[in-house]
């Protein structure tokens, strides 16, 4: 779903709480992306509501307890009071999950929240469909079934229900409007000790003898779900034995249009022969290094079954199910891919998720994905899974939930430039002649994130041909722990010993994309340290013809008499009041926040160490653009980030008076973090802006 990497670019933006979120690329990518795409996008743009909090705290309590329910139903030694403790359990279950559904509409909520409850309720299109096994089919508000939506499935784990693993995910149908998908909540069978289950592998987890047939099932759901949705691809979810599940159906082969899938402390066959056929899909595999039900590193014997054949009753580690997938999309499985820690889970302190990636190598850019979740349980308790799971599916490349599918990659003209022995791609469009001029967008990484992943999360590849532009693609050199960074002012982001004049390399690309397309106007797009480098391009005044700058989640040098050589140009700066990476307001030291993770730059003032907030850099550049500060507009509230529900940013724009008919922009994501989970349309978005800024100006 990503055009991810372009799509949503590098998206693939999820990155550290600090390190990491301060990266725009994978980071989430999602994370997503982006950074390390999705981890850090969930951190910090997803919406965390008490009531939420404690329903799935209690949920994954109640799961924990469920799962030694049933893993003493199976011992060989347990008696009927066992076994009848186990049903009771069940049947609690049972009735938790029935409450859930009738408070689904208006969730259960706090006394304190009491008066907010109204804000809960969220307006979808539903149907139940699967007959004698009925299943919750939603879609956004009035749909009408023309507009193309991706379709997750979502599948529980052993002994849950299709309602408890919702609310486990933070409340799933919450993001239905705003990231533009329709949910499928199906319900497994129940065994002969009524408890439900998938009969995904002999290991997991039909114990009783059951008749069940969970392939053909869950086809058939997703057959009927297209009768009500224009379904442009599908994406499994599944938790612990609804994870196994996930992957026995991508084993299957059993939906043509298969998209990814996403397993959370589950696993697959112990005899990767079982499913040596299967054609690759992208997967992510999320577990914890404490989980005791299904183990990090894998089991001979899946909860003490007694079983003959030893091959079948035991479960891969998850590693090694992550490297079973990536090399069979032919993934150099020697070039992991490493990103900065994350935090993901609530009550685990610190930054405890370790994103390993592999795309080196893998067909059609495929992505397998290693969540670790250092000191994480069977259920860990997630601030909000959903935007995370989303952020990581528009991560991962040529796939989306919602919108525009690119499922190819277009065909462009792609030149290599290089500058001070540090080359840099250059796109042009289809069939590009000398002779047409063509703007000039030069893409900015931030920080620990990388070229290819930015032009991913803001999908901009997939505009080149049809709006007509050249798309430059620099990275930023490693730093002595091996993340990538821009030496964008004293405080971010050169943390190292490297000796870099990034100004100089920039301007240098520049100069030699000239001599590959006619080029008339420059503008730079960057997040986060790239935000910051795109300001200090402006700042130097190295750049002629430089028309605009955007900045997601960047800003610039903390005193504003180091931006020597301005020019009045256009400027968007996008940032949300929820970023804890560059925090909305600002902050005096840029490095304290870094402190705890050792960073330290002795040789760098009080004065240079900090950054102003976003508020502040726009009335810089107000400023400098000579607009009236007195006369800006409010305009009408847009929605961008998929991870915040309605529309949550709030444009302001100054053009008055401004010098050259330039235009100064603000968009304000309320409660939006670090990394948005942008729409699939923000590359159009930006575009669109800066066409507008520009017939304002008269160019």
């Amino acid at each position: 779903m990503t055009r991810l990497a372009a799509l949503i670019a590098s998206v693939v933006a999820a990155t550290a709480l600090l390190l990491a979120a301060c990266s725009g690329d994978d980071q989430q990518q999602v994370q997503q992306s982006q950074g390390a795409p999705v981890a850090e996008s969930r951190q910090a743009d997803s919406v965390s509501q008490p009531q939420q909090q404690e329903q799935q705290q209690q949920q994954a309590e109640q799961d924990d307890a469920q799962e030694q329910a049933s893993s003493a139903a199976r011992a060989a030694d347990q008696d009927e009071q066992q076994q009848a403790e186990a049903q009771e359990s069940d049947e609690q279950s049972q009735e938790q999950s029935d409450a859930d559904e009738q408070a689904q509409e208006e969730p259960v909520s706090s006394d304190d929240d009491a008066d907010e409850k109204e804000e809960e309720e969220v307006e979808l299109t539903k149907w139940e469909i699967g007959g004698e096994r009925p299943a919750a089919l939603m879609a956004p508000d009035a749909y009408d079934g023309e507009e193309e939506l991706g379709l997750v499935v979502l599948l529980h784990g052993y002994t849950s229900t299709a309602t408890a693993v919702n609310w486990y995910f933070g409340g799933a149908h919450y993001y239905i409007n705003d990231a533009r998908f329709a949910l499928l909540l199906p319900q497994g069978r129940q065994g002969a000790d009524g408890l439900t289950f998938w009969d995904a592998t002999p290991a997991c987890c039909e114990f009783t003898e059951t008749d069940s047939n969970d392939v053909d099932y869950l086809s058939g759901l997703v057959d009927e779900a297209r009768e009500y949705v224009n379904v442009s691809g599908v994406y499994i979810v599944g938790n612990s034995n609804g994870g196994f599940m996930a992957y026995r159906m991508a084993c299957e082969d059993a939906i043509p249009d298969l998209r990814a899938i996403v397993s959370l402390a589950g696993s697959s066959f112990e005899d990767p022969a079982v499913c040596a056929n299967a054609p690759p899909v992208p997967v992510a595999q999320i577990h914890g290094t404490d989980d005791d039900e299904i183990l990090y590193g894998g089991s001979d014997d899946l909860l003490g079954l007694q079983d003959d054949d030893e091959s079948l009753d035991g479960h891969p580690g998850a590693l090694e199910l992550v490297q079973r997938w990536a090399e069979r999309a032919g993934c150099d499985l020697d070039a992991p891919q490493d990103y900065p820690r994350y935090d993901l889970v609530s009550d685990i302190d610190g930054e405890e998720t370790v994103l390993t990636r592999y795309r080196d190598g893998c067909l059609d850019g495929l992505t397998f994905d290693l969540w670790t979740v250092e000191g994480g349980p069977h259920s860990p308790a997630f601030d909000a899974l959903t935007p995370a799971v989303l952020t990581w599916i528009e991560d991962v490349g040529q796939y989306r939930i919602g919108g525009e599918l690119w499922s190819e990659t277009p065909a462009l003209e792609e030149r290599r430039v290089s500058f001070a022995d540090r080359p840099a791609a250059l796109l042009l469009p289809d069939g590009y002649a000398r002779g047409e001029t063509l703007p000039l967008m030069v893409l900015l990484h931030g920080y620990s994130g990388e070229s290819q992943g930015q032009d991913a999360y803001f999908r901009m590849r997939w505009r080149i041909n049809d709006h007509r532009f050249a798309l430059l693609l620099p990275d930023g050199q490693a730093d002595d722990v091996g993340n990538q960074f821009w030496d964008a002012t004293p405080a971010c982001c050169e943390f190292g010993t490297i000796d870099s004049d990034d100004v100089d390399y920039i301007d240098g690309l520049i100069g030699q994309a000239r001599q590959e397309a006619d080029i008339e106007g420059v503008y730079f797009v960057g997040h986060s340290n790239g935000g910051f480098m795109s300001y200090t391009m402006a700042c130097s005044g190295r750049i002629d013809d430089l028309r605009a700058v955007v900045s997601l989640a960047g800003t610039s040098f903390e005193d504003p008499a180091r931006c020597e050589n301005p020019a009045a140009i256009s400027v968007l700066q996008i940032h949300g009041d929820a970023d804890e990476v560059i925090l909305y307001g600002g902050h005096e030291s840029l490095l304290d926040q870094f402190a705890a993770l050792g960073v330290s730059k002795p040789g760098v003032s009080d004065a240079d160490d900090g950054y102003p907030g976003a508020e502040e850099i726009v009335a810089r550049w107000v400023g400098i653009a000579g607009c009236d500060p007195d006369a800006a507009e409010t305009l009408e509230r847009i929605d961008l980030d998929n991870a915040v529900r309605g529309a949550e940013t709030v444009p302001t724009r100054y053009r008055e008076g401004c010098i050259g008919g330039n235009t100064v922009e603000f968009w304000k994501l309320e409660g939006g973090g670090h990394t948005p989970l942008f729409q699939d349309a923000i590359s159009a978005r930006i575009l669109d802006w800066l066409r507008a800024t520009e017939a304002a100006a008269g160019k």
